[in-house]
């Protein structure tokens, strides 16, 4: 799957059986880190159905917007890099 602004990231389609946070998988909370990976948050899947009881397909965050920085980070974790980071910037108004 290709991610980032240019799609120029590449992570896997799907959870890889070695994942280092498979056990979390089961948990699923918003603390872990599938809440925060991309294969979960960029696939494609079946929407809520409307009115009619239809359902268009739909992301939790469309590949090319997820951010640039989180994404080379996750390139790098799923080719046996570091576990990513992925800071948040705080800013003053």
């Amino acid at each position: 799957m290709k991610i980032g602004s240019q799609l120029q990231f590449t992570i896997p389609d799907h959870c890889p059986e070695n994942c280092e946070f498979a056990e979390e998988k089961k948990q699923f909370s918003m603390t872990s880190a599938c809440f925060r990976c991309p294969i979960i948050n960029c696939t494609l899947f079946e929407g809520p159905p409307d009115e009619n009881g239809k359902s268009e397909p739909m992301y939790l965050i469309n590949p090319e917007d997820f951010r640039d920085d989180w994404a080379k980070e996750w390139e790098e974790f799923f080719k046996g890099g570091p576990i990513p980071e992925m800071r948040f910037e705080i800013t003053e108004k």
